[in-house]
């Protein structure tokens, strides 16, 4: 057990209460309690016996100070560390809950009274902890995390719902804990003054949707394109997750810039919309070394070509790494047609003199 707290009234009734207390109740290092034992100084009484001047040249400065501070001579801050306010809503229900309907409704009339809560409060949460506890003590636990952080009661509806559908129990429920997570300020933005829809208006729409992706698909299917500064087709764009909490693919070694600032030096056109993540290898033979292939050999089937454009020399980004350790080759690409009319981009590797499908106009 522990002791029962000292009350002192007076600050001159210090050295007589403190005095039965061992030197380690001062939080001295335990080199220095062990020396003060050695010369027979046990208790805090028998430290106030000696002369000030002589204890702090025998055991340093810091004895000294511990000891004013105990005497209350000087200023000793406590550096409180409040705990991080929980943002929860919970139900007991006596009798459990055995309906489904029954439980979808409480479940929504527990957000709603935490996204009131949290509302109050001027923050808005990203992630949500359902628990749901049977009779028997068996708990099943559902997180959820949004693309955005939000306290809107209207898009509830569209969060709760996919959950709900989710959610398996086979007894008798009685008890259901909402917690809120990963809280952040909520800071309101400026309508416009207009009567038409302002640009707020549609971020806010766009959030909704993302969090409504992020609910039914999973955050981690969420991906957003980004354009790279780079003539390297591979490394001319990356995904990153449109959540926000993964950094881009490291292998992408230009940063990525807006499309408005990126000019390049091809049309659009001239570039596959769809790109192959690996290009796959195919058989074929040139006439020419700049001439288009005659005809492919692509997923196990001879196609003919009967038109070719090129071609087209890619080289490696000598200027931003070093040739010994790179990896990419010179490139010739010819942008062709096959007999069923589809344009596809191919490559000869002048390192391996294979060739590659690399892309499709669709």
């Amino acid at each position: 057990t522990s002791p029962a707290p000292l009350h002192i009234p007076l600050v001159n009734d210090i050295p007589t209460r403190i005095g039965f207390l061992p030197v380690h109740a001062l939080r001295i290092p335990d080199a220095t309690a062990s020396a003060l034992f050695d010369i027979g100084i046990v208790f805090i009484q028998d430290l106030l016996a000696l002369q000030r001047k002589s204890l702090t040249q025998r055991f340093g400065k810091f004895l000294l100070y511990r000891l004013e501070q105990c005497l209350g001579a000087l200023e000793e801050r406590l550096h409180v560390v409040a705990a991080p306010h929980e943002y929860s809503s919970f139900r007991v229900f006596e009798p459990p809950l055995i309906n489904r309907k029954s439980v979808a409704f409480a479940i929504k009339y527990l957000f709603k009274d935490l996204f009131n809560k949290i509302h109050s409060r001027g923050k808005k949460a990203r992630t949500f902890l359902l628990t749901l506890t049977e009779v028997g003590g068996k708990k099943s636990s559902k997180e959820f995390s949004l693309a955005t952080a939000t306290n809107e009661l209207s898009h509830l509806s569209s969060i709760v719902d996919p959950v709900i559908d989710g959610i398996v129990f086979y007894g008798e429920l009685h008890r259901i804990h909402v917690l809120a997570q990963q809280l952040e300020e909520n800071s309101s933005e400026q309508r416009e003054f207009s009567a038409e829809k302002s640009v707020a208006d549609t971020a806010v729409e766009r959030k909704q949707l993302m969090n409504n992706f992020s609910i039914r698909l999973g955050k981690d299917r969420i991906s957003i394109a980004k354009i790279h500064q780079s003539h390297i087709p591979e490394r001319s764009f990356s995904y990153s997750s449109a959540i926000g909490d993964k950094a881009p693919p490291k292998q992408n070694r230009a940063e990525p810039v807006s499309a408005s600032e990126l000019a390049p030096s091809y049309t659009f056109n001239e570039r596959p919309p769809h790109l192959y993540s690996h290009p796959e290898r195919i058989s074929t033979i040139s006439m020419l070394p700049d001439k288009p292939p005659s005809f492919i050999q692509w997923r196990g089937k001879k196609h003919k070509i009967i038109s070719g454009l090129g071609p087209e020399r890619i080289a490696p980004e000598w200027w931003k790494v070093n040739l010994q350790e790179e990896s990419f080759t010179d490139r010739d690409y010819f942008k062709i047609q096959d007999e069923y009319g589809r344009w596809l981009w191919v490559f000869r590797e002048q390192k391996t003199m294979e060739w590659f499908v690399h892309g499709i106009w669709v």
